[in-house]
C-alpha cells in the first residue's frame, strides 16, 4: 500500500474556544512525531483567550488566527483552511495528542479523499462514534443508529463518514466541495462533509495505523447544551437531506430528551 502523507505537506487546523489548557499538549505531540513538512494552523473562536505563548512554542511553524466571532466548530475550520498551504488538511480537537507519525499512513484504494485517524481514550481503547453509516430519520427515530456501531478489528476500514476531531481531508477536495456547511454549530459537520465527499465519488477511510488520544469532552462541560447542540444539528442534517417535515417529529422528540437532561 502506496504511503498517503509522503513528500506531502500537511496542514493541521485546531479549532480553539477556551481550550487554552489542552494546546501545548496537542501542538507538543504534533512537533514530537511529525517528520515531514507540515504547519500547525489554530483558529481561536473569539473565546478571548491570547495565545501569545502558544505561538512561540514553534513560530515557524504555527499562525494563530483570531476570529471576530464564533461560528462554531465548522467555520472555525474553514477559516483555518483559507490560509492552510498542505496538501492534506488534518483537523484536530485541542484535547488530544497524536500517537505516530502521520507522514508514514498508507491507505486502501487509490480514491481516498477522506481519512478519519482512530480517536483513543487514556487507557488507549477506541472511543465509540467516530464512523458509521449515515443516520436517517427511521435510524433516529428507532434509536438504532449508534447502536450499530462497532469497533473494527481491521487495522483500515472503508465507511461512510469520519469524525470531525480528527479528519484527514485533501485541501483540493474540501475547497472542491466548499468546506464545512456552516449552518452546523457544532456536530453533523464532519457526517454531512462526508457525505457530499461520497456524492462525488470519493471514498473514506477510519484506520488505526495513527491513533489520538482524545479527552473526551474537554471542550464542553455542559451536559445540557452540549446535547442541545447535537439535536439541533441533527434536525439540520435531516431537513437538508431528507426534508424539513421530518422536523415536526424530531423536534417534539428532542424536547422530551432534553427534559431529562434537565431534570
Amino acid at each position: 500500500m502506496p504511503l498517503i502523507f509522503k513528500n506531502k505537506k500537511i496542514s493541521f487546523i485546531i479549532v480553539s474556544y477556551r481550550s487554552k489548557q489542552f494546546l501545548t499538549d496537542c501542538i507538543e505531540s504534533i512537533m514530537g512525531q511529525t517528520t515531514g513538512d507540515y504547519e500547525i494552523i489554530i483558529v481561536e473562536n473569539n473565546s478571548g483567550e491570547k495565545l501569545d505563548r502558544i505561538q512561540k512554542l514553534s513560530p515557524e511553524k504555527i499562525q494563530i488566527i483570531y476570529s471576530k466571532k464564533n461560528g462554531g466548530f465548522g467555520s472555525g475550520v474553514n477559516l483555518g483552511a483559507r490560509k492552510a498551504t498542505g496538501n492534506w488538511l488534518c483537523i484536530i480537537n485541542p484535547d488530544t495528542r497524536i500517537q505516530g507519525d502521520i507522514h508514514t499512513l498508507s491507505t486502501m484504494p487509490e480514491n481516498v479523499g477522506i481519512i478519519g485517524l482512530a480517536l483513543v481514550n487514556q487507557d488507549n481503547q477506541i472511543q465509540a462514534y467516530q464512523y458509521g453509516d449515515f443516520p436517517t430519520p427511521q435510524s433516529i427515530l428507532q434509536n438504532t443508529a449508534k447502536k450499530s456501531w462497532k469497533n473494527p478489528s481491521e487495522e483500515s476500514i472503508l465507511t461512510n463518514w469520519v469524525s470531525g476531531g480528527s479528519l484527514c481531508i485533501q485541501r483540493r477536495l474540501f475547497e472542491e466541495l466548499g468546506g464545512f456547511d456552516d449552518r452546523y454549530f457544532m456536530y453533523y459537520e464532519d457526517i454531512d462533509l462526508c457525505r457530499r465527499a461520497k456524492q462525488i465519488g470519493q471514498d473514506i477511510e477510519w484506520t488505526q495505523q495513527i491513533t489520538i488520544w482524545h479527552y473526551e469532552g474537554g471542550s464542553e462541560s455542559n451536559i445540557y447544551k452540549l446535547k442541545k447542540r447535537y439535536y439541533t444539528s441533527q434536525r439540520t442534517y435531516i431537513s437538508k437531506w431528507y426534508g424539513r417535515i421530518w422536523n415536526l417529529l424530531l423536534y417534539p422528540l428532542h424536547l422530551g430528551l432534553l427534559m431529562r437532561v434537565k431534570n
